[in-house]
């Protein structure tokens, strides 16, 4: 009952109980000869007492009717609200609950009023703090949809659970395409008899058929040691929480002493079949540019996923793509309309980015081309060493990236060399006027990823190589052009091999040999390369310093952190020495840049990953080496580090 007709009432009773007494007064004063005053008065009184009475129970009675309706009609909407799946809850303005609907309490299966509302989730706590409008919350099985209203401190909650899991299973069931390629297969059918290569292929196809048996996969074999599979996404998901260990026992297995991996790349929320397909392809070929053994998991709109990298892919002695690409890029060298070549080395160039940047820049002279290489940002001991040699006229080759952004063009031949992603060069503009079929890249490091827009036929990325400088002295010599690299070129290229195999102490391969000797051929010396790796006493003093820091973090896995600025290579040689003790299998040293504007990792292992452990930190390599830089503080990414460390599965299956 509202207040209105609530005064209306209650005047009409005093209005009534005056009207009662001054009429019981009248007829008292006419009968006051018959009856006692005192007793008329007390009739009086009880009379009006009983009149009050009765209306006030009147009163009682028909408000009761009122509340009763009323607490009948906001249960009924509160059910009602509450089977459509909303809750309310009122806040005050420090978040405490002053009020719940039941439907909150039943779901939270208490009594929530008094509690601070960001008890209820993180993510409420979040949204109340950024001052956002609504929020997504998962609460023992149910999801919401948490609507703020400021300005009546009010939180709506709506059950989406129906929605969320329609929209989950429809993702589950979308279609996943992958590419399956046999490792070395190329290399087994030369070397291999067809017993054997039957024995291979029929290792993988088991696997497969356990897949099939298991999962709701489907493949098919489309040529000799490739496959194409056919799977959705909630199986993709069961591979991904596994980290893919099918594949275990596969690399468990040998043929005739070797040891079988295969390559898997596989493509999902792609628009089409087709679209797909290519991203399967693209994923496949991510994978192999990474040394095989691996899987790579291609999104179109995210980041690649990898998984595998358990063991170091064995070298394919193979030539045939290095021969390939020597023949392309020597037909873009002989070309007229060609008239300028820029080659790019990593940031902060070391030797084998100048050893194979320097030896390709003759090769382009020897062509008449007009020919930079653009780096600036060099380490300390390439910026030593080019002092020493190059001549005035040499030292004019390295050029700025604005230079190098103003002289590209359709006639500019642009060869990347030692990295094959465009965010580790400076130039982050190199490709933009450049024709595509103009683009080269050569490479030794596995990839994160793969510049877009770039022929896969110009891409020579090598892992089994040891370096730039040994994928650039065999470039060279299927040019047929030996003859024309000077005794400087052919050094500073024996140079570069000597540094990133730490002196012929890891990652060689017969190849490398061979690149070494015939270096060697055209003139450079090994007691030269020895000398210019040479530490001296002050590195040799930073690098105890540094030493003086290192800590097990895992068995045989070692991590030093400096906070004194150190030049590039000396992280690097630092790393290296930490492993010369028996027993370590990875070193981690972590140093101050010599700008002091960031730190860098430089990571080492033997027959263990590190590249994974330098990409969960945001830098990538090799697989026995790697290398990460951030601006983060000491603390904070030395943390970082120890955290990608202890979590990662690197060593050999």
């Amino acid at each position: 009952m509202s207040w209105k007709p609530k005064i209306i009432f209650l005047s009409l009773i005093v209005l009534n109980l005056i009207v009662t007494i001054v009429s019981f007064l009248l007829i008292g004063f006419l009968l006051q000869e018959l009856l006692d005053k005192i007793l008329f008065s007390l009739l009086t009184l009880v009379f009006s007492l009983i009149i009050l009475g009765v209306f006030s129970i009147s009163f009682y009675l028909i408000n009761k009717k009122e509340v009763n309706k009323n607490y009948v009609l906001n249960n009924y909407i509160e059910k009602i609200v509450a089977e459509n799946g909303l809750g309310l809850i009122i806040i005050s303005d420090k978040s405490k609950i002053i009020w719940a609907s039941e439907f909150i309490n039943q779901r939270f299966k208490e009594n929530v009023v008094g509690k601070n509302v960001t008890s209820i989730s993180k993510k409420i706590e979040t949204m109340l703090l950024n001052a956002e409008k609504n929020t997504t919350i998962e609460l023992e099985g149910f999801h919401y949809f948490v609507n703020y209203i400021y300005q009546s401190n009010v939180l709506v909650f709506k059950d989406v659970t129906k929605e969320v899991s329609a929209i989950m299973q429809y993702d589950a069931e979308k279609i996943v395409i992958g590419e399956v390629d046999i490792d070395n297969f190329q290399e087994y059918q030369s070397s291999l008899n067809e017993e054997d290569l039957f024995s291979i292929q029929y290792k993988v196809i088991d696997m497969l058929e356990k897949l099939v048996k298991n999962y709701n996969v489907s493949y098919r074999q489309y040529v000799n040691g490739k496959f194409l599979l056919i799977t959705n996404e909630e199986t993709l998901n069961q591979f991904i929480d596994s980290k893919f260990n099918f594949l275990d026992s596969l690399r468990a297995q040998k043929v005739e002493e070797f040891r079988l991996s295969v390559s898997i790349g596989l493509s999902k929320r792609g628009n089409s079949i087709s679209e797909l397909m290519e991203l399967a392809k693209d994923a496949l070929r991510q994978s192999k540019s990474r040394g095989g053994d691996q899987i790579t998991v291609w999104s179109k709109n995210e980041k690649p996923i990898y998984f595998g990298s358990k063991s170091e892919i064995a070298i394919n002695p193979s030539r045939t793509k290095a021969k390939d690409v020597a023949t392309l890029l020597l037909k873009k060298m002989e070309d007229q309309s060609i008239t300028k070549v820029i080659l790019y080395g990593h940031i902060m160039a070391d030797l084998d980015a100048i050893g194979s940047t320097f030896a390709l820049s003759e090769i382009a002279k020897y062509f008449k081309k007009e020919v930079y290489i653009q780096n600036v940002i060099i380490d300390e001991t390439s910026q030593r060493t080019i002092n020493k040699y190059f001549t005035l006229a040499e030292k004019e080759l390295f050029i700025k990236k604005q230079k190098a952004i103003s002289l590209t063009d359709k006639n500019t031949l642009v060869i990347v060399c030692d990295t094959a992603e465009i965010d580790r060069i400076e130039n982050p503009e190199a490709f933009d006027k450049a024709l595509i079929e103009n683009i080269f890249i050569l490479d030794h490091h596995r990839v994160s990823k793969l510049p877009e827009n770039i022929e896969y036929k110009n891409t020579f990325i090598d892992t089994g190589s040891s370096s730039a400088c040994e994928i650039t002295t065999e470039i060279i010599s299927f040019m047929s052009l030996g003859k024309i690299i000077s005794k400087k070129a052919a050094q500073f290229l024996l140079n570069g091999i000597y540094l990133d195999t730490n002196q012929f102490q890891k990652a060689t391969s017969s190849k490398t040999f061979a690149a070494a000797s015939l270096l060697n051929e055209w003139g450079a010396q090994v007691v030269e390369s020895v000398n210019v790796l040479k530490m001296d006493i002050k590195t040799r003093e930073i690098v105890d310093s540094i030493l003086a820091e290192l800590r097990e973090i895992k068995k045989g896995f070692y991590l030093a952190s400096y906070d004194g600025p150190i030049p590039s290579e000396v992280v690097s040689i630092a790393a290296d020495e930490i492993l010369r003790v028996s027993g370590r299998k990875a070193a981690f040293v972590i140093a101050k840049s010599s700008n002091g504007d960031s730190y860098k990792l430089s990571a080492r292992g033997i027959e263990t990953n590190v590249q994974i452990i330098a990409e969960a930190v945001g830098g990538g390599g090799h697989y026995s080496a790697a290398a990460a830089v951030s601006n983060e503080s000491l603390t904070v990414f030395t943390d970082n580090v120890i955290q990608a460390i202890v979590s990662a599965n690197t060593e050999i299956a």
